[in-house]
């Protein structure tokens, strides 16, 4: 009785394996970050093959890039993580801005839930997708928000902003995804 806790499908074996596989994600995108750096101390350069927060990165900036040309902005996409409109505002996207925190979140939700292989997929890219959108949408609002000097009522925090998004987004998607799933088995 004492040891229910440790039985093969309990509550508290699943959240361990959901935090293991979080945590684990987070702190192997640090690794990948700082083994892909040039000049870092354990710099490993075939890892750049793999380095999708560096892809990641790129893909919101160069979206964000295609979205407001498409709106008769001028725009200058200098590197992956430099966006700069017309000529004037600009942001610089710091890896912690790329959505990998979240993004690993959501991969660990769905594979600790033990779907099969099919569903799982479709959940997972689903749900990264939705993810990388609502961060593509909140660099668009940064950067139109600075140059066209929006008044903010609140303080406004684009980060804390985009947790609270990205968070309520993965319960409704995880709400979605377990009645989706309930009703195949």
């Amino acid at each position: 009785m004492v040891f229910n806790f440790l039985k093969k499908d309990s509550l508290f074996l699943l959240l361990l394996q959901f935090a293991f596989i979080a945590i684990g994600l987070y702190c192997f995108s640090f690794f990948l970050i700082g083994a892909t750096a040039p000049g870092g101390s354990v710099y490993l350069p075939w890892l750049h093959y793999i380095n999708y927060v560096d892809g990641l990165q790129y893909s919101i900036i160069k979206t964000c890039s295609f979205l407001l040309n498409l709106f008769g902005y001028n725009v200058t996409a200098s590197s992956k993580s430099i966006l700069q409109l017309n000529y004037s505002t600009s942001i610089l996207m710091a890896y912690g801005c790329a959505g990998f925190g979240i993004m690993g979140i959501w991969i660990a939700f769905i594979i600790t839930l033990k779907q099969p292989f099919k569903i799982m997929i479709k959940g997972l890219l689903s749900g990264l997708f939705i993810l990388w959108t609502i961060n593509v949408v909140r660099i668009l609002l940064l950067i139109l928000s600075n140059y066209h000097h929006w008044s903010h009522i609140l303080p406004f925090d684009h980060h804390t902003n985009f947790n609270i998004v990205s968070y309520a987004a993965i319960l409704l998607m995880l709400r979605f995804y377990m009645n989706k799933t309930e009703s195949i088995n």
